[in-house]
């Protein structure tokens, strides 16, 4: 099996290889270039007793952190306000919905009126309020008359 020197070397080794890896990330989050963090990375493998003791002075002296970056860019008010527009007509096309009388009754002036200001949309065939710019179903501009 293995001898304790043995198991105490793969140890070593394996933390000189973490350090070099933590050294490695560290300097590609501070906004460090790969040609300039692989040699990083080899230096801590290859001489760790000097390397590490540098680049933590490196990281004193000279070390800067990566720019925050800006906020994203906001989106237009009448992009917004389209949105906006589109759920409020899409919520008065599914309330305006009459539901079935219990008995039929006489057609008054109104329900002429109320025929007078439906329109139907041109692509999806559905009755929409002749007012409406869209077709909440479809988002079609309805046609002008």
């Amino acid at each position: 099996m293995f001898a304790f020197e043995d198991i105490s070397a793969i140890a070593l080794e394996a933390l000189v290889f973490v350090v070099a890896a933590w050294i490695f990330i560290d300097s590609r989050r501070r906004g460090a270039k790969i040609y300039f963090a692989m040699p990083w990375f080899f230096a801590a493998i290859l001489f760790p007793v000097l390397a590490v003791p540098v680049y933590l002075l490196y990281l004193i002296f000279f070390g800067r952190k990566k720019e925050i970056p800006e906020a994203p860019p906001e989106v237009p008010d009448s992009f917004i306000m389209k949105k906006i527009n589109l759920f409020i007509s899409r919520q008065q096309v599914f309330f305006s919905k009459k539901k079935p009388a219990a008995s039929p009754k006489k057609p008054t002036s109104a329900d002429a009126e109320a025929v007078d200001n439906i329109i139907t949309c041109s692509k999806c065939t559905r009755e929409i309020n002749k007012d409406y710019e869209i077709c909440p179903v479809c988002h079609t501009p309805t046609e002008e008359k």
